[in-house]
């Protein structure tokens, strides 16, 4: 950055944080005026949280060991080249994978006060649709990856290193897919309802499983055993969602599967299969933004053909009468 390099880049990054943090402290006033900021620590907040910062302090550690214990042992057994290598396609998987929990964060909200007032019923309609939308959400993001992330690597960085790199990021796209749509809802209902122990007792099975396949699979197979152990790691994902779902929603698994994802995977894995025979035209930038356009357009088109997605188009319509019918009369 600016000549600096990596230094440039790391200043900048420093510096942002500070800048977000005082944009936050400003927003923060001006949207709660009648909130007093005092510093120093309120003892009764500290009693209510200090559980939680127990496990907090466990998810932050074992997030850091699960995310990069894989490229320490690719730089120690295989080799700096490789890691670098192998840093592309993590950063294209993990940058879809981390948009989607932006984007569904109402939910938790929403859970909690159902959960504190006892509606059950509505609790069970809110994971509901709150998984059919975010299954639909990571197919859009995460299938043309998958039918197409090695054509894109090659116009990016070139065939040499989109050889080595497109293998791994067909694992890492599936195994965050998965990710997604079995961890992400169950993780925003078993926080919201208290359960931050459960949760916490599953992200650090997966880290462990996650690790084990490392040491495992990156040896002898060098970055496609990194992205096959993030892979079998989803074992712990699926998990987690049938005992959130069997122990905790106490509603019936196959009942959340056929309401929430056989339909869109289904119509997923068809369209996919589809469209996976034009994938001749993505030799160009401009074929391969129009076959991910024919994969997303077919995909919704036939979803709301086959009235799939009739309450996300309710909720359109009620956001489109209340935004822009309101502001034009």
């Amino acid at each position: 950055v600016f000549g600096y390099g990596v230094v440039g880049y790391i200043a900048v990054r420093v510096i942002s944080s500070f800048l977000s943090a005082i944009v936050y402290l400003y927003f923060s006033r001006r949207l709660l005026p009648s909130f007093k900021f005092i510093w120093g620590f309120d003892l009764s907040v500290w009693k209510l949280l200090r559980s939680q910062v127990g496990y907090g302090f466990i998810l932050r550690l074992t997030g850091i060991l699960g995310s990069g214990l894989d490229r320490t042992l690719i730089g120690s057994w295989i080799g700096v080249a490789a890691v670098g290598i192998y840093s592309i396609p993590f950063l294209i998987a993990s940058s879809m994978g981390n948009l989607i929990p932006s984007m569904v964060h109402f939910i938790f909200p929403m859970t909690s006060a159902l959960h504190s007032t006892n509606k059950t019923q509505e609790l069970i309609a809110l994971y509901l649709r709150g998984s059919k939308f975010i299954v639909v959400l990571s197919t859009v993001l995460f299938f043309p990856l998958i039918l197409f992330g090695d054509k894109f690597l090659v116009l990016w960085i070139g065939i040499d290193i989109a050889i080595k790199a497109a293998i791994p990021l067909f694992l890492l796209c599936v195994s965050f897919y998965i990710n997604t749509i079995f961890y992400l809802m169950a993780n925003v209902f078993m926080v919201g309802i208290g359960k931050i122990n459960v949760f916490t007792m599953f992200a650090v099975l997966k880290s462990l499983l996650m690790a084990m396949g490392f040491l495992f699979f990156i040896k002898p197979y060098g970055i496609e055993g990194a992205g096959l152990a993030m892979l079998v790691s989803c074992i712990v994902d699926v998990v987690f969602f049938m005992v959130t779902v069997k122990q905790y929603l106490h509603v019936n698994i196959a009942m959340v599967i056929f309401s929430s994802y056989l339909k869109p995977v289904l119509l997923a894995v068809i369209v996919g299969g589809l469209v996976y025979f034009i994938r001749p035209i993505a030799d160009s930038w401009i074929g391969l933004i129009g076959a991910c356009c024919i994969f997303v357009f077919t995909y919704v088109g036939a979803g709301y053909f086959l009235k799939m997605f009739e309450e996300e188009k309710k909720i359109i319509i009620r956001l489109w009468d209340k935004v822009v019918v309101r502001k034009i009369n």
